[in-house]
């Protein structure tokens, strides 16, 4: 019987029918290298379009977020001195000038910077 199977393989023309009138379905050989195309270029263009699209909603949510929101403006505690130099004359004559740097205080000028260097431990 393995006979006869060979001999009916062997006896098969291109049309696929063979000599005794039965007729045997081959396919084509399949071109290998070209097989894995499709599905691969498929995934390729599915994972960009789910990276474009979550980038879309990731641009569209963070224009929503108010970023203003819990953030307050720190403001410092009035310094009388300078307050007393904001009360400075703008007159640029010679006499103005020497009257406002007789008023303006300079002997605790050292004081801030001593405070500035035992806060940052120095």
């Amino acid at each position: 019987m393995n006979e006869e199977n060979t001999n009916i393989n062997e006896e098969t023309t291109e049309g696929g029918a063979t000599n005794n009138g039965a007729a045997i379905r081959t396919r084509a050989p399949r071109d290998e290298k070209g097989a894995g195309v499709g599905p691969i270029a498929g995934a390729i263009i599915v994972i960009i379009i789910i990276v474009l699209g979550g980038l879309y909603f990731i641009g569209k949510r963070a224009g929503e977020i108010d970023t203003t929101e819990g953030v307050s403006e720190e403001v410092a505690p009035e310094d009388a001195a300078v307050l007393e130099l904001e009360k400075q004359d703008n007159s640029d004559e010679l006499e103005a000038i020497e009257s406002d740097l007789e008023a303006t205080n300079l002997e605790n000028l050292d004081e801030e910077i001593e405070n500035i260097d035992t806060e940052l431990n120095f």
